[in-house]
C-alpha cells in the first residue's frame, strides 16, 4: 500500500461520521449523512472540501457508471470556505532571514520554498542530485509525471547559490 493510500485511510478513520454512516449501502446514503460527515470537519475547512470531493467522486461513479442510484445526494451541499493563508510581509521575511542565517536547515528550507515556488510536498523531496549546474531539476509529485518525462527546470536563485552547501538539499 502506498504512503498516500495509508495517509488517506488514516485521515478517514479519524472521522466518526464515517464510522457511523460509512457502512451504508449507496442506496441508503442520504444528503443528511453527507452533511453530518462533512460537518465534523467544520474546524478544518480544507479537509472538509477534500472529503466532500472524495465522496462526490464515489457517488457519481455509483450514479453514472454502476447505476446503483438515480441521483447524487451530495448535490447542493456547499463546501466550507477555506480561509486564506497569511502572506508574509517584507518585514516578516526580513525578520526570518535575520534570525536564521545561511547554512541552517531553516534557512535552506525557507530559500527553497521562497525561491523555487514549489509546493512543500515537492520542496521536501528535493535532493542534491536535483542540482544540475545553476538549475534545480525535478519531477513534481502532484502532476503525476513519470521519471522518464521531461523534468521541470528551475534556475537557481542567487540566494540559493549563496547557501554554504547548496548540495546538502
Amino acid at each position: 500500500m502506498s504512503d498516500q493510500s495509508k495517509r488517506y485511510l488514516s485521515s478517514e478513520e479519524k472521522i466518526a461520521g464515517l464510522k457511523e454512516h460509512g457502512h451504508r449501502l449507496v442506496s441508503q446514503f442520504k444528503r443528511e449523512h453527507a452533511k453530518i460527515i462533512i460537518g465534523e470537519l467544520s474546524e478544518k475547512p480544507g479537509a472538509g472540501i477534500v472529503l466532500l470531493k472524495r465522496i462526490r467522486t464515489l457517488i457519481r461513479f455509483a450514479v453514472d457508471d454502476l447505476k446503483w442510484i438515480d441521483s447524487d445526494p451530495t448535490t447542493r451541499i456547499k463546501a466550507y470556505k477555506s480561509t486564506e493563508f497569511h502572506t508574509w510581509t517584507d518585514a516578516e521575511l526580513q525578520q526570518f532571514e535575520e534570525h536564521w542565517k545561511p547554512g541552517t536547515n531553516q534557512c535552506l528550507a525557507y530559500s527553497l520554498l521562497l525561491y523555487t515556488g514549489q509546493r512543500l510536498s515537492d520542496a521536501h523531496l528535493m535532493a542534491h542530485t536535483d542540482i544540475a549546474g545553476d538549475t534545480i531539476q525535478l519531477v513534481q509529485e502532484k502532476t503525476n509525471q513519470k521519471e522518464s518525462d521531461e523534468k521541470l527546470v528551475i534556475p537557481m536563485h542567487p540566494a540559493l547559490q549563496r547557501e554554504p552547501e547548496p548540495s546538502r538539499l
